[in-house]
C-alpha cells in the first residue's frame, strides 16, 4: 500500500470559452485568447494571455484582434510564424462565429 503520486499536467491552451467553478458552487465562464493550463488532480491552474467574461465580449473587441492576427500573418518572417499565425486566427474566426453569431 502506498500513496499514489500526484501527475502534474501543462498544456497550452488556444482561444474558446472556459467555464469556472467558484469555490462557492457558482459557475462563470469567461473567453481566453491563449495561455497554458496547469493541471492537478486537485484543480486546474490557467495563465491566460487574455480572459474576458463571456457577457463583456462585443465584437469591436473581438474583430480588432482578428484583424491583428491577420496583420501578423501577413507580415510574418517565415514559414513557421505564418502557419502560427494562421492557426491563431482561424481559432479566432471560429471562436467569434460560436460566440457571435450573425
Amino acid at each position: 500500500t502506498g500513496a499514489c503520486c500526484a501527475i502534474t499536467v501543462m498544456t497550452t491552451i488556444k482561444p474558446g470559452v472556459v467555464t469556472v467553478k467558484t469555490a462557492a458552487g457558482k459557475e462563470e465562464r469567461y473567453v481566453v485568447f491563449g495561455g497554458f493550463a496547469d493541471i492537478l488532480p486537485s484543480g486546474c491552474t490557467l495563465l491566460a494571455e487574455s480572459a474576458v467574461a463571456v457577457g463583456d465580449i462585443d465584437r469591436a473587441d473581438l474583430a480588432r484582434r482578428i484583424q491583428e492576427a491577420r496583420e501578423d500573418a501577413a507580415d510574418a518572417k517565415d514559414d513557421e510564424a505564418r502557419s502560427k499565425a494562421e492557426q491563431f486566427l482561424s481559432q479566432l474566426t471560429t471562436l467569434e462565429g460560436a460566440l457571435l453569431p450573425a
